[in-house]
Order: structure tokens, then C-alpha cells, then sequence
């Protein structure tokens, strides 16, 4: 059954689960494709063909993989959000274009005229209250049921998604409410 049976469980290929209909299962896919350790390939949890968004992991890069698994070392604003997608979504300025949000260099590095904070977020500039910030993710979760996606990359999601949160208040890095 092995040439059948390339994950060794007892089930035909045919039978096991194959998110991408790549006649590959999921399990034997996995190597180097499951950055989160959960099982279910990479380029599957960030497909809006797979799963569809809002519910689809952001990749705001297209990379096939879920921008969670990338943070590290690569979101100096702490803010939950690719410094890469940061920029070119215009979170933030990167004036001496060498990759690196303004907010996270000094002056110097700048050539002397840093662009400061530009808007940093795991807060907004406008305190909530329990009930409007209830509100607000109400509106979002609204407006992400009847949006349609269908038509869109994930960076064009992103951006939506992106555009969307900023414009009810909500932070930019959180993807939930808490």
C-alpha cells in the first residue's frame, strides 16, 4: 500500500485530506510548508481559493506563507505587521528606501530628518471605550462577511483588511479582538 500511501497511515492517497487538489495529501506536504507547526500546509491557510477571507491567514507579500511565521526580525514596530507590508501600504514612510520603516531608524540614519512615528499601532491615536471598541469590531466583522474578496490577491486583501481596521480606529497589527 506504500506506493498508494505516501504518509503511511493506513488510507489511500485519494482519501487523505489535499487542500490543494495537487493529488498530494496535506501530511505529505508539510515538510517546509507548515511554518505554525498545525498541520495544515502553508500555502493552503493563505489561499482565498482554500479558505476564503477574511478567514484566510494574511500574507501580505504573497509568499505562500502565513505573515505570522515571518515576524521575527522583520517587524521592528512591533506592530504585527511585515515591515515590508508596512511600507509598501504606507503604515509607514521609508524615506531612505533601504527597507526599514522611518520609525524604527534614527535621524542619523536617515541623513538627519527622520519622519518620527509615523503611526504606530497596537493602540490608535483615539482611546476607546469598552462598548465602542465592541462596536467597532462589530462593524468590521460586518463589513468582512459582506465584502467580496473574491477578486482580489492576498496583498490586495491585506491592504483592504488593512484600510478597513484603520478607518474604524481598530489597531492594525491585531487581527482579533482580545
Amino acid at each position: 500500500m506504500s506506493g498508494n500511501d505516501c504518509d503511511g497511515n493506513g488510507v489511500f492517497d485519494a482519501c487523505d485530506p489535499d487542500c490543494d487538489n495537487d493529488g498530494v495529501p496535506d501530511a505529505c506536504e508539510l515538510s517546509g510548508n507548515d511554518c505554525d507547526g498545525n498541520g495544515f500546509p502553508d500555502d493552503c491557510q493563505v489561499n482565498p481559493e482554500i479558505i476564503p477571507a477574511p478567514w484566510t491567514w494574511p500574507d501580505c507579500n504573497n509568499n505562500d506563507v502565513p505573515d505570522g511565521c515571518e515576524l521575527s526580525g522583520n517587524d521592528c514596530n512591533e506592530n504585527g505587521i511585515l515591515d515590508e507590508c508596512d511600507i509598501a501600504n504606507a503604515v509607514s514612510d521609508d524615506e531612505n528606501e533601504n527597507g526599514i520603516p522611518d520609525e524604527c531608524e534614527s535621524e542619523s540614519m536617515m541623513g538627519g530628518g527622520g519622519a518620527g512615528m509615523m503611526m504606530m499601532f497596537g493602540g490608535t491615536s483615539a482611546e476607546f471605550s469598552e462598548f465602542d471598541e465592541y462596536a467597532a469590531w462589530q462593524s468590521y466583522f460586518d463589513w468582512c462577511a459582506s465584502a467580496d474578496f473574491s477578486e482580489m490577491n492576498n496583498a490586495e486583501v491585506f491592504s483592504a483588511l488593512l484600510a478597513k481596521r484603520l478607518e474604524l480606529g481598530l489597531p492594525a497589527g491585531q487581527m482579533l479582538p482580545e
